[in-house]
């Protein structure tokens, strides 16, 4: 499969809800209003 490439987040973060995963950092979110096919959904520069 892979090799597991696990890196911490500093600063204010975007976690999962479920696993407390880190996603992203608040400075690389580019639109809060997007939509996907899903809802409203957050759109990250780099996650």
């Amino acid at each position: 499969m892979g090799r597991l490439f696990l890196i911490t987040l500093q600063g204010r973060i975007y976690s999962c809800r479920h696993c407390d995963t880190h996603l992203g950092i608040a400075d690389d979110i580019i639109s809060k209003s997007f939509h996907c096919r899903h809802g409203r959904a957050y759109l990250f520069n780099n996650v």
